[in-house]
C-alpha cells in the first residue's frame, strides 16, 4: 500500500474524512459495515478490518447510542486528512470540468475564427469569379452573340474537354 508522509493508506484517510463527513453538524454516523465498503468501494471484509484498525490506533471511536445502536465517530486525532472539505471535492470536479470545457470554448472560438476567415476568402473569390462570367458575358454580347449562342459554345466546350490553362 502507498504510504505518503502519513501513517495511514489513502484508504483508511478516506474512510476517516467519510467519517468526519457524515458526522458534520453533530450527527451521529450509524453506517454498517456494507454501506461503508459500498460508499468507500471495498469489500465488506475490508471495510471491517480498516474501521477496527483505526478504531485500535484511535482515529475513530465506536459508540452506542440511547437505544443501544452502534454509530462511529471520529476521535478527534490529528492525521493528513486527504480533503479539508469533502464538499470541496465537489466544487474541485466541477472546477476542472468548468476549466475543460473553457478550453474547449476557446479552441471552437479559434476553430470558428478560422473558418470565418476561410469563409471570406471563399466569399471573396466567388466575387471575382462572379464577376469575370460577368465581363466574359458582356465581351460576347457587346460583340453580338445572343444567350442561346453563348450556351452553345460553352456546350461545345464541354464536349471537346477543352483544357482551360490554370
Amino acid at each position: 500500500m502507498s504510504r505518503s508522509k502519513s501513517e495511514l493508506s489513502l484508504t483508511q484517510r478516506l474512510l476517516i474524512d467519510y467519517v468526519k463527513f457524515k458526522t458534520n453538524n453533530n450527527h451521529k454516523f450509524f453506517a454498517k459495515n456494507d454501506k461503508i465498503a459500498q460508499a468507500l468501494d471495498l469489500t465488506e471484509a475490508s471495510a471491517k478490518v480498516m474501521i477496527n484498525t483505526l478504531i485500535r490506533k484511535g482515529y475513530l471511536i465506536k459508540q452506542v447510542d440511547e437505544h443501544g445502536r452502534r454509530y462511529l465517530s471520529y476521535s478527534g486525532k490529528e492525521y493528513k486528512p486527504l480533503f479539508e472539505n469533502m464538499q470541496d471535492v465537489d466544487k474541485k470536479v466541477l472546477k476542472q470540468e468548468m476549466e475543460y470545457h473553457k478550453n474547449w470554448h476557446i479552441e471552437y472560438e479559434k476553430q470558428l475564427a478560422r473558418a470565418n476567415r476561410d469563409n471570406e476568402y471563399f466569399q471573396d473569390e466567388l466575387m471575382k469569379v462572379r464577376k469575370r462570367v460577368w465581363d466574359l458575358e458582356y465581351i460576347f454580347y457587346v460583340n453580338g452573340c445572343t444567350p442561346e449562342q453563348l450556351d452553345e459554345i460553352i456546350k461545345q466546350a464541354k464536349e471537346q474537354k477543352i483544357n482551360i490553362p490554370q
